[in-house]
């Protein structure tokens, strides 16, 4: 059986060379990013420990970073680092309430589908969901929240901290912001 450190270099390794090839792709390489949390968020719940998984994160962000660099990419890689670019399209913010109590705060241009993904990858039941209507800064707003709530962080995009805390805070920010039950 592979050691813990090698299992996370192989991950480190396939993950950057994922993104890579998504970029070339012209695929939106924050699915991938996001889907790289859901596989960290895995491993912190089968006893690897944050401070290891936060910098497996770091070097994939670093190593994606770097190959972008290289080709002067770095454009494409607004999520880690505050760059303007073109906005696409409306997206969506959504706060998923697990069965075990944590919180996913993330965000997604079809948050439906990206709400059955995380539940068909992850295995977990979501006991309540918000979504909020289409916002213009919706990765703006997703990090504002993570930033607000990273007292209670666990592991990448997921918080213990009250459903409605986070709805609250959302609805500070965006008004029109209604609350739906899954």
């Amino acid at each position: 059986m592979e050691n813990q450190d090698v299992i996370l270099h192989k991950f480190k390794e396939g993950s950057i060379q994922r993104l890579i090839c998504l970029y070339k792709d012209g695929i939106d390489t924050d699915i991938c990013l996001d889907k790289i949390d859901d596989d960290l968020f895995e491993m912190y719940c089968n006893g690897v420990p944050r401070d290891i998984l936060q910098n497996c994160r770091d070097d994939i962000y670093a190593g994606y970073r770097e190959h972008i660099e290289m080709y002067g990419i770095l454009h494409i890689f607004e999520r880690m680092h505050d760059i303007p670019r073109i906005k696409e399209k409306l997206g969506f913010v959504y706060a998923l309430l697990s069965t075990d109590g944590l919180v996913k705060i993330g965000r997604a241009l079809n948050p439906k589908a990206r709400i059955r993904g995380i539940s068909t990858h992850t295995g977990r039941t979501f006991v309540q969901a918000y979504i909020s209507p289409p916002v213009d800064d919706y990765k703006k707003l997703e990090r504002t929240l993570h930033q607000t709530f990273a007292g209670c962080r666990k592991m990448g995009e997921w918080f213990d901290i009250s459903i409605d805390t986070v709805v609250s805070e959302i609805k500070t920010l965006i008004p029109q912001a209604q609350l739906s039950l899954k």
